[in-house]
């Protein structure tokens, strides 16, 4: 068991590293040693038995193998004398083996270590009982040949011929093995089987082992010609039928995947043929044979004759070509003879062909044969090949028609293509030819040209341009209902060509006409008239008059449109055609509808019933017959009354800042009425009586200086009664900061303003909610009048109104005051905005609606102005947008000012310096 062990490790040592030892030593004498006794399994000396000391890997020797440069590991062999004993003289270090076959069922497989020059007496040894191995070899698909099967670390191996795929190795001690399969007939690549068990007096059976696929071996060489000639050429195996074409520069070639063998080359010239060249090669499995030479001779050729025949009594020049290589020889002009030589042998085709005249061209094949003469061609040529004439008819521009054309002395007709006027005439004999064209609908003079022709050519580009035909012409008159005049216009119908009418008479003329039927058709345009038709038939050369074209009344078309005004006032706006008896009074929404208005330009003038009001203008409004022509808009500009006097505010820069930002939008007019001040008599405020009627909006800038409780200043009745009935029947208002104070005691006016500074103990407080959408009023809270200066965060809470349509949903307002805690009883209230506090506990509205009767106040809660805050609140972009918008809405229920590109954005306000100064 032992033994056994031993051999495992160092066979799988001497796989990984056996070092080759040289046959014959170092040269120096020496007395070195490896020596030993050799016994049988029974104990017996092995007496006068071969034993072989050699390195750890072992190749057998093989002719095939020798053959590839594989050669034998060093080995060396002695036999033991009568009592078993051998040695073997080794001068080289390294790892060998020691090995006998005792018996057919014993041997010995025993590794030695020698590491300096030194003798080694191994001792005694014995032979193990020994096992085998069997199996079958495995080829890959259709293939077959010799292989090698080798026992590595040991000298058994066996060695399968072709065809044979079942193998055995016996006598191997216990232990295990490697096995390598080597292709030898033909080669093939080593394959390894690791860890191979070899049991004692056992047979490791049904071994698979599979073989590479078969190298095969190859030829290269060149094929030369003699000194100072080139040509085409190829090379063949006898024992394959493919072609191998050589490189055209240096005739090098080469063949691969080649069994071992012996072949046959041959070479021969293409282009010239050369005699074929035979070479006799042999081929080793996995080898290349190079410098093969293949010498060929020099080019063998042949000659053509033959004869060139016309039909009888027929005469020219001709020419022979042959197709292969574009050689022309001329046939002798009497006999016809020609001659062809240096002729390779091979397929030729030979054509004829007249060249004056020129006659068809005729073939002919000729099988050469090198070095032979073939001299029984025969070429007949037919009849010359005629000519012909082409061209183009043209006629005058803009004419067209059916033309014909005719060769003279000739009763063929011919007809040019209808649309291009192309024509050919084939199969004509060399010659002069003249050529007439003529107009056949309608008709023309005939023209002729003269042409020459020549056998086998076509005579193109030959022009031939035709006169004009004979017009016809119609007359007539065009008249309109009696006392009516206008413009008008009369034209064949389809046609885009206006014919020229005698304003004063009608009468008019049409002149140029084909031959036929017309329809001559009339309308008027200015007025517009219906189209009259009337059918007229035309002859060449002749007038068709006494046409008469009467014409019907004017068709009208419509205008409609709207004015853009008080919404109160709409329906009492003249819009009217200048110069017409045609006019319209605008409806409750502001439209309009003009009807039977003349075709063409009109200028519209809209002004309203009202005396001494601006008259608004729009010119070159179009109107086509049967037509509406909609979308005409008038824009009058909106009257606003500031009222101003009293205000514990800077009321002066306010109404000064009012009118520059309404009247700089170009939708305002503005005036002011102002009060009496603080010291004017009884007398005064009774003769201060403001006419709200004639404004489309008002624009409070009132207030008393003792603020809420304070009546002192507060309007006589009768401007209160007024003020409440403009706004009861429609009128518009807008309440600025500072007018939210005043009238505690004037109910009504406390209504219009919804919540504002008013008595905490006669009005309940509200705020807004911060919980969702949308914000709700609280009417049953109070709160303390709380302000602040300071720039301002805006929401708009309510972005589908007119007023705030557009706007961003957060923008940035610079420093004014915004007032909370405010009062009132917050009925028909609309919030559109809102903002906070710096300490955000107030939900304070920016702007508000309320609904007051028929009529609507805008409520807008920034715009601060006094001596310490100067103008910045009102200079604000979104502070004046809202203005301008919420004094549209109230006015007209309309806003047609858009959201400037300066507005402010959630980060930064903007301001504007476009307002006045006192």
């Amino acid at each position: 068991m032992n033994r056994l062990v031993l051999i495992l490790i160092v066979t799988v040592f001497l796989f990984s590293c056996a070092d080759k030892v040289t046959k014959g030593g170092t040269g120096i004498e020496t007395t070195n040693s490896i020596s030993g006794v050799l016994h049988k399994e029974d104990g017996a000396a092995a007496t006068y038995t071969e034993v072989s000391l050699r390195s750890s890997l072992y190749v057998p020797k093989d002719e095939y193998l020798t053959k590839l440069g594989v050669s034998p590991d060093f080995v060396l062999y002695d036999t033991t004398d009568n009592e078993g004993v051998f040695q073997f003289i080794v001068t080289d270090t390294g790892t060998f083996i020691v090995e006998a076959f005792v018996t057919d069922t014993s041997a010995l497989l025993h590794p030695v270590q020698k590491k300096d020059s030194v003798p080694i007496d191994i001792g005694e040894l014995t032979a193990a009982l020994t096992g085998s191995l069997s199996g079958v070899v495995f080829f890959p698909q259709n293939e077959s040949g010799k292989v090698l099967i080798q026992v590595i670390g040991t000298r058994k191996y066996a060695l399968l011929d072709s065809g044979v795929v079942d193998f055995s190795i016996t006598s191997l001690p216990q232990g295990m093995y490697i096995l390598r399969i080597t292709g030898v007939s033909p080669y093939r690549d080593p394959v390894e089987i690791n860890n191979v068990v070899v049991l004692s007096g056992e047979i490791t059976a049904d071994l698979e082992l599979t073989v590479s696929n078969a190298q095969t071996g190859g030829i290269k060489g060149k094929l030369a010609f003699p000194a100072g000639q080139t040509g085409r050429a190829d090379i063949k195996l006898v024992e394959s039928d493919s072609i191998i074409v050589p490189d055209s520069l240096t005739g090098m070639f080469e063949i691969v995947n080649l069994k071992a063998g012996r072949y046959i080359l041959l070479g021969w010239g293409e282009k010239p043929f050369r005699d074929t060249v035979r070479v006799t090669v042999d081929v080793s499995w996995g080898e290349v044979t190079e410098n093969i030479v293949l010498t060929l001779g020099s080019p063998v050729s042949g000659i053509v004759r033959g004869q060139v025949t016309l039909p009888d009594n027929q005469t020219g020049s001709y020419s022979v070509w042959i197709i292969e290589n574009g050689r022309t020889v001329v046939p002798d002009v009497v006999t016809g003879n020609f001659e062809i030589t240096d002729l390779d042998s091979g397929f030729y085709t030979l054509q004829a062909w007249g060249v004056k005249p020129p006659r068809d061209t005729v073939e002919y094949q000729v099988e050469m044969g090198w070095n032979q003469l073939v001299d029984t061609v025969l070429l007949k040529l037919g009849v010359p090949i005629k000519g012909g004439v082409s061209g183009t008819v043209f006629l005058p521009d803009g004419q067209s028609g059916s033309l014909r054309l005719q060769l003279e002395n000739d009763t063929a007709v011919y007809t040019p293509d209808s649309s291009s006027g192309v024509f050919a005439i084939s199969s004509l004999d060399s010659g002069k030819y003249t050529i007439k064209a003529w107009g056949v609908n309608p008709p023309r003079d005939t023209v002729s040209k003269q042409v020459e022709v020549q056998w086998g050519i076509t005579t193109g580009t030959i022009d031939i341009l035709l006169g004009t035909p004979l017009p016809g012409e119609i007359k007539g008159i065009v008249t309109m209902p009696e006392g009516q005049g206008g413009r008008y216009f009369v034209a064949l119908e389809d046609d885009t060509v206006f014919v020229n009418v005698d304003t004063a008479s009608g009468v008019f003329s049409m002149t140029e006409l084909d031959s036929g039927e017309y329809t001559i058709q009339a309308w008027g345009i200015q007025p517009v008239r219906d189209t009259v038709k009337q059918t007229v038939i035309v002859k060449w050369g002749s007038v068709s008059d006494n046409v008469t074209l009467v014409l019907g009344a004017p068709v009208t078309g419509s205008i409609t449109g709207n004015v853009w005004f008080s919404a109160a006032k709409r329906d009492s706006v003249i819009v009217k055609v200048s110069g017409e008896n045609v006019s319209a009074v605008t409806d409750t929404a502001g439209d309009f509808i003009l009807q039977n208005v003349p075709n063409g330009y009109h200028t519209l003038l809209a002004y309203k019933m009202v005396s001494g009001s601006d008259t608004l203008r729009q010119d070159s409004i179009e109107v086509l017959p049967q037509k509406v022509t909609g979308g005409v808009e008038f824009r009058f500009k909106l009257k606003a009354l500031i009222v101003d006097g009293i205000n514990d505010h800077d009321w002066e820069q306010i109404s000064i800042n009012v009118i520059a930002i309404l009247e700089g939008s170009g939708n305002f007019v503005v005036s002011r009425s102002t009060s009496p001040d603080t010291s004017a008599v009884a007398s005064a405020w009774d003769s201060w009586t403001p006419d709200y009627s004639a404004y489309d909006v008002i624009l409070l800038n009132y207030n008393s200086p003792d603020l809420m409780d304070n009546t002192l200043y507060s309007w006589p009745q009768a401007v209160k009664d007024d003020f409440e009935a403009y706004v009861n029947n429609g009128g518009g208002v807008v309440a600025l900061q500072s007018s939210h104070f005043i009238h505690g005691d004037w109910s009504p006016y406390v209504y219009m303003m919804g919540v504002g500074q008013y008595s905490l103990t006669e009005w309940q407080g509200y705020e807004l909610t911060e919980t969702g959408e949308p914000y709700q009023i609280l009417v049953n809270k109070s709160s303390p009048a709380t302000q602040n200066y300071e720039q301002h965060k805006i929401q708009v809470i309510l972005s589908s109104h007119p007023i705030t349509k557009g706007i961003p949903e957060y923008w940035l307002h610079t420093k004014d005051y915004v007032y909370g805690g405010l009062r009132g009883p917050a009925q028909n209230m609309t919030v559109l905005s809102c903002t906070w506090d710096s300490a955000g506990e107030h939900n304070k509205p920016v702007d508000w609606l309320v609904d007051y009767g028929k009529g609507k106040i805008y409520n807008l809660s920034i715009g601060y102005v006094d001596s310490y805050t100067g103008n910045t609140a009102m200079q604000c972009a979104g502070f004046q947008t809202m203005l301008i918008r919420g004094a549209e809405w109230v006015a007209s229920g309309l806003v047609s000012y858009d959201v400037p590109a300066d507005f402010p954005t959630e980060t930064a306000v903007s301001i504007r310096d476009n307002l006045g100064s006192k």
